[in-house]
C-alpha cells in the first residue's frame, strides 16, 4: 500500500516468533547474536531442505562480502559445514568464492576463502594455484591471519600439485621466512621441515599427507532456539 516504499521488512505482528520471520530480513540487523542464528538457520534449511539447498549456499557465499568480520565468519561456518556433508558437485561454488577473493578486503573472509581452497584444492586444480599466484604477490601487505592460510594453501598444493606449485610454494615460504610475525616465520618454518626436509629431519615428511590432508568431521551448528 501507500507505506510499501518506505518499509524494507514488514510483520504481522511486532512479537511474532523468530522462526515465522524471512530469514532475509535480519541479516542486517543490528543485533549480531541474532544475525549469526539467522545464518546457522539458513544453513540448517540447506542441510535438510533438498529444495533450498541451492539457493541457501548461493545466499551464502554472497555474505562472504559482506563487511561485517561476525556475518563472514558465521556464514564461512555453515559453508564449511555444507561442503563437507555433500563432499561431491561443489567446484562451482569453490570456484565463486575463489573470485571473491579479489574483492573481499576483511581479513577473515580472506582466510577463510583461502582454507576452503586449500581444503578442497584437488577439485578445483586449475583454480587454486592462480588463487596462490595472486596471494604470493599481496604477501608482504596481508594480515597475519590471511598470511597463515596463504601457507596452508601453498603446503596442499605443494602436496597434491609439485608439478605446478613447487617453485612457488617455495618462493611463498621464503616469503614467510623473513615476515614480522613470529607466528608466520614459525609456521614457514614447520613447514619447510615437513615439505622440504634435511637430512637429518625428514621423519615427519614421510606422513606429511596424512597431516595436511586428513579429512575433517563437518563443524555441528546447534540452534539456539531448541
Amino acid at each position: 500500500g501507500m507505506f510499501e516504499p518506505y518499509l524494507k521488512g514488514f510483520f504481522v505482528h511486532s512479537n511474532d516468533p523468530t522462526h515465522i520471520r524471512l530469514l532475509k530480513s535480519y541479516i542486517s540487523s543490528p543485533d549480531k547474536q541474532f544475525v549469526a542464528s539467522t545464518i546457522q538457520a539458513i544453513g540448517r534449511c540447506a542441510s535438510n531442505i533438498s529444495e533450498v539447498t541451492e539457493t541457501c549456499l548461493a545466499g551464502l557465499v554472497r555474505l562472504l562480502s559482506n563487511r561485517d568480520e561476525i556475518v563472514v565468519a558465521e556464514s564461512v561456518v555453515v559453508i564449511k559445514k555444507l561442503l563437507q556433508l555433500k563432499p561431491k558437485g561443489n567446484s562451482e561454488i569453490i570456484m565463486h568464492m575463489a573470485k571473491l577473493v579479489d574483492t573481499i578486503t576483511v581479513p577473515m573472509a580472506r582466510a577463510s576463502i583461502l582454507w576452503l581452497l586449500g581444503e578442497y584444492c584437488e577439485r578445483v586444480p586449475k583454480v587454486a594455484p592462480d588463487v596462490l599466484r595472486k596471494m604470493a604477490k599481496t604477501f608482504g601487505s596481508e594480515e597475519d591471519i590471511v598470511k597463515l592460510q596463504i601457507l596452508n594453501l601453498a603446503a596442499k598444493l605443494f602436496i597434491t600439485n609439485p608439478k605446478q606449485t613447487k617453485l612457488l610454494g617455495q618462493y611463498v615460504l621464503n616469503l614467510a621466512k623473513y615476515d614480522q610475525s613470529y607466528d608466520v616465520r614459525d609456521r614457514a618454518r614447520f613447514l619447510r621441515q615437513l615439505l622440504i626436509p634435511s637430512d637429518t629431519g625428514g621423519h615427519l615428511s614421510k606422513h606429511v599427507k596424512k597431516i595436511f590432508l586428513a579429512s575433517k568431521p563437518p563443524p555441528i551448528i546447534q540452534s539456539v532456539f531448541k
